[in-house]
């Protein structure tokens, strides 16, 4: 009999490959919708990685001040419910650390308008909601970009 593998077991052992990969990745997450906070946290905790989540830019910048280690990579939502919006605080994040990081804006506001305030502020863009894979395959990217 042929040795076959259902879909399920061939995307598995792919979800595999990118836990090796990303496991120990050290990632920050400010993010005002605590569900979506916490589903984010627990899908990417599937893939070995480190993630600190934050519901407020107060809280996110006195987690990232007393850390032992700056993030591989900050994810933030663009509009919380602050007056500062997620790039503020990625632009901030980067005065205190430097280049060290990749930025992230995770957004459900997929203007124009804010894609070009990301891009030209040095950061990535992407667009909830989100697929999964294709967002692990773009942190893979990162990662590996950065080493």
């Amino acid at each position: 009999m042929a040795n076959t593998t259902s879909g399920y077991e061939s995307s598995r052992r792919s979800y595999d490959n990118y836990a090796i990969t990303l496991k120990g990745t050290n990632i920050f997450c400010l993010e005002d919708d605590i569900l979506f906070a916490e589903s984010l946290k627990m899908f990417l905790c599937n893939f070995d990685c480190d993630i600190q989540i934050s519901n407020t830019t107060h809280d996110a910048i006195s987690m990232l001040t007393h850390a032992n280690a700056t993030p591989d990579i900050i994810i933030s939502d663009y509009h919380l419910n602050e007056e500062n919006t997620g790039l503020d605080f990625l632009t901030q994040a980067q005065m205190q650390f430097g280049q060290t990081f990749e930025g992230i804006v995770l957004t459900s506001d997929n203007s124009r308008v804010v894609e070009q305030l990301v891009k030209r502020a040095g950061f990535h863009f992407v667009t909830k909601p989100i697929d999964p894979e294709s967002f692990i395959i773009f942190l893979l990217s990162l990662v590996r970009n950065r080493k």
